[in-house]
């Protein structure tokens, strides 16, 4: 079985078929159980990211967080998938309303893509990180403009590769 297919096929039904969440989560703990198995740490990475990203669309921020850091601990040698998980977790601040860590991180982010050389991806972060700072000079946003921000970094999930 190719478990790199499996996961797209899963992490694509999460956001066209919502109300299957249920079957995402089970397929995710399925991947997870087999590519624990085999150690495949680029597989576990991609599976707990998923899952991250499926709680924060739901506002679950805790497991977010948790499946985030689940994910980081399988970065082996590859930088890219660390500036992906670091890239969620400056959503996730920010949608806690903790913008002082967000922009630490999100300037982290943003020198970790332009070292890979993922200038998209920096220039993504960098829109980012000046919504932060707008919001930090105005105080806390609205709880709409909060969704809205977990809404963007949501539609721009990156290629699995």
């Amino acid at each position: 079985m190719n478990l790199r297919s499996t996961n797209v096929t899963v992490f694509l039904a999460v956001y066209v078929y919502p109300s299957e969440r249920e079957m995402a989560i089970y397929h995710y703990e399925a991947a997870l159980e087999i590519a624990s198995s085999h150690n495949w740490d680029d597989a576990l990475f991609w599976a707990y990211y998923s899952l991250a990203i499926l709680f924060f669309t739901e506002g679950r921020l805790v497991d977010a967080n948790a499946h985030i850091e689940r994910a980081k601990s399988h970065v082996v040698n590859n930088a890219y998938h660390l500036a992906l998980a670091m890239e969620l977790q400056v959503g996730l601040r920010c949608t806690m309303g903790m913008f002082e860590e967000a922009k630490f991180k999100a300037l982290r982010v943003v020198d970790a893509f332009e070292k890979l050389g993922a200038t998209a991806r920096a220039e993504r972060t960098k829109g980012h990180l000046r919504w932060i700072e707008t919001k930090m000079s105005k105080g806390k946003p609205p709880e709409m403009v909060l969704l809205l921000m977990r809404t963007d970094f949501l539609f721009s999930a990156p290629e699995k590769g």
